[in-house]
């Protein structure tokens, strides 16, 4: 994926690029850490605020999973303890 710099204000930067076939969405990072996300797989652009040094996007595919594979987990139960009196 190329990204292309876009508008440009004296606080932010907005990136684009073409939007990634079968992509289910996008990871923003900003000086190696994460700062944003998306689910939109149409999204083309994103805002970062200036100061970072490198800006990555990165495209991500969610693994489609059997749920029959996998049993049910146990309800969760909570117990409520009484205070003990001395």
């Amino acid at each position: 994926m190329e990204l292309r710099k876009g508008a440009e204000t004296p606080t932010t930067v907005t990136l684009g690029w073409d939007p990634v076939p079968g992509a289910d969405g996008y990871l923003f990072y900003a000086d190696g850490k994460r700062v944003s996300r998306t689910f939109d797989p149409k999204r083309k652009t994103v805002k970062f605020s200036k100061g970072p040094s490198s800006f990555v996007v990165e495209a991500v595919r969610f693994a489609k999973v059997d749920a029959a594979a996998y049993p049910p987990a146990p309800p969760a139960t909570y117990t409520k303890v009484a205070p003990r009196v001395a």
